[in-house]
């Protein structure tokens, strides 16, 4: 997607009574530069508020700590105050951002579609007039080409206007025995009748995402700490809370 290169941010912020509320707390200051990453983060990945690795791939707590450059006991800290106070949400690790629209620069976001129209009109142009007709022994340039379908070229443009596709999704849910395979070949402790259970009935989409790899949804379960023994499991501290 075209990146935005800023993001909307009322005067007032301080104000805000979450902010006040996080300034409160025990490196309250920390919590409020790194709320202040996650939407600078969300804006230059340009999809919904989302805040993802990649598209089949939601940070862990030490890749989003090294992303932010922050300690990662403070990014987890930051995190389980941002969902408490309802500022994100998360599902599977992927992070996004709630009220994402007050943030968001719509204006820089409809500008850059403007671009790429005029960009795409005088594209199509500059094609016209460059393709030669034959006509007898001569060749003429031609600017009345209707080789181009106007319809098609509407389509293009609403197309490119929206920003760029995503790749197709060729995604086939993976069998009780492939998962166990997979499974037993990294030595994890992912559960697979629980892990094909979690997914079938979330119809297969990682946060708001079409799952495209269900072998790289295992290893971010392993990353997370999903794949602890259930002894070990009743020790961690909540990482994700599924709103």
């Amino acid at each position: 997607m075209a990146q935005v290169k800023w993001i909307k941010m009322m005067v007032d912020l301080f104000d805000n009574r979450k902010i006040q509320h996080l300034s409160t707390l025990q490196d309250g200051n920390a919590l409020i530069v790194i709320w202040l990453q996650l939407l600078c983060l969300a804006g230059s990945i340009n999809d919904e508020g989302l805040v993802y690795l990649t598209r089949d791939m939601p940070y862990t707590r030490q890749t989003l700590a090294a992303r932010l450059h922050q300690p990662p006991p403070i990014v987890r800290q930051a995190l389980k105050a941002f969902i408490q106070l309802g500022m994100i949400r998360m599902e599977d690790g992927f992070i996004q951002i709630i009220n994402w629209q007050k943030y968001q620069n719509i204006e820089g976001l409809e500008k850059i579609k403007e671009q790429n129209r005029l960009r795409n009109i005088k594209y199509r142009q500059r094609k016209r007039l460059a393709s030669p007709i034959l006509t007898g022994d001569v060749t003429v340039t031609s600017h009345d080409e209707t080789d181009i379908d106007p319809d098609k070229d509407l389509e293009e443009e609403r197309a490119l206007a929206a920003g760029p596709p995503r790749a197709n999704n060729n995604f086939v849910p993976p069998s009780l025995e492939e998962v166990t395979a997979f499974c037993l070949q990294r030595g994890n402790h992912v559960n697979p009748l629980k892990f094909i259970a979690h997914y079938e009935t979330r119809g297969w989409m990682a946060g708001r995402i079409k799952m495209r790899s269900w072998k790289s949804a295992i290893q971010a379960w392993e990353q997370n700490g999903y794949d602890k023994a259930p002894e070990e499991e009743a020790q961690e501290v909540i990482w994700a809370i599924d709103r």
